[in-house]
């Protein structure tokens, strides 16, 4: 497909915005011939849901595992209770020595002969300490990404309400600081927030990964046979409703990008938005929910529409 940018047709209205809610533009009136083999490609657009927009939470859970189980407190436990059962085994040899001595007569508190904790055993404890404080910011930034995670997956944030909810936090940012001018309550609430100390195994963060790449797996699976082929004279409806295929044609057809929520358009690498196709003498739109990489997906439409025009005024000539 040709990138000259000199054949590009505008769409109708405004220029595209890419904080705009919507962008017209037009395929023009192309003719219903069929496509030679040096005409246009085509554009597929797949049928994705929400898996994609939850791989900050499956990718940061392996990294968070990977870093929980060399710089967390598992392996120090691990090796402290490997040090407690040695120690209790020694101390289980000693009373039994010492009541072979005592006429074969076992000791009634073997804690007693437990070895005194030395300097590795301090050093086990230490790193314990340290590595429980580690997996205490692991939990947290977690905490924070899952809960991202949701609210882009539960709610969509157009642009004007996350402006609104941008506006509604400072205000009660500042509330609560001049709140705190008269009522110092302030710092014993941040005080009980770091007391929290919400920490995980690595067994854990892995397992959110091992779920998460199941689910993209299972994902890329579905897409492969749910998408719509956008052509030069028609557009293919495969799969995605009832397994069944439609076909729509692209004379006067004209398509709407729409940025439902401002999280995913910028989470990096998805960048997903809506797209809306009409037809004429068609009653309903074709919708699109969840297109990755949407601005990319319009340049294309936008090189087919004037790949389409330049043909039609061509052979009009």
């Amino acid at each position: 497909m040709s990138e000259d940018s000199s054949q590009e047709q505008p769409n109708d209205g405004d220029p595209v915005n890419p904080i705009a809610a919507d962008t017209v533009g037009s395929a023009g009136d192309a003719k219903k011939s069929e496509a030679s083999s040096s005409g246009p490609g085509k554009i597929i657009v797949r049928l994705w849901p929400k898996t994609p927009v939850l791989y900050p939470v499956g990718i940061c859970a392996l990294i968070f595992a990977i870093l929980s189980y060399f710089f967390g407190a598992h392996r120090p436990l691990v090796e402290l209770a490997d040090y407690d059962e040695k120690a209790k085994t020694e101390a289980a040899v000693v009373a039994e020595v010492e009541a072979q001595e005592n006429g074969g007569e076992k000791a009634e508190d073997r804690n007693k002969f437990l070895t005194i904790p030395d300097e590795e055993f301090t050093k086990l404890q230490s790193r314990v300490s340290k590595g429980f404080n580690f997996d205490c910011v692991l939990g947290f930034a977690f905490l924070i990404l899952f809960t991202y995670a949701l609210f882009t997956v539960c709610v969509d944030f157009e642009v004007r309400w996350a402006l609104i909810s941008v506006f509604f936090v400072i205000i009660l940012i500042l509330s609560l600081i001049i709140a705190n001018l008269y009522n110092q309550f302030l710092p014993d609430f941040i005080s009980s927030l770091f007391s929290l100390t919400p920490t995980a195994s690595p067994q854990f963060y892995l397992a959110i990964f091992v779920i998460w790449l199941s689910l993209m797996i299972v994902t890329l699976v579905v897409v492969r046979f749910h998408y719509v082929k956008i052509e030069s004279n028609e557009v293919v409806v495969v799969g995605g409703f009832l397994e069944k295929q439609k076909r729509y044609s692209t004379f006067r057809m004209r398509y709407v990008k729409e940025i439902k929520d401002v999280m995913e358009y910028y989470l990096p690498f998805v960048r997903s938005g809506r797209l809306i196709f009409t037809f004429p003498g068609v009653e309903e739109p074709l919708v699109l929910d969840n297109v990755l990489n949407i601005d990319r997906v319009i340049r294309s439409l936008d090189r087919l529409s004037s790949r389409l025009n330049v043909e039609e005024h061509g052979g009009e000539m």
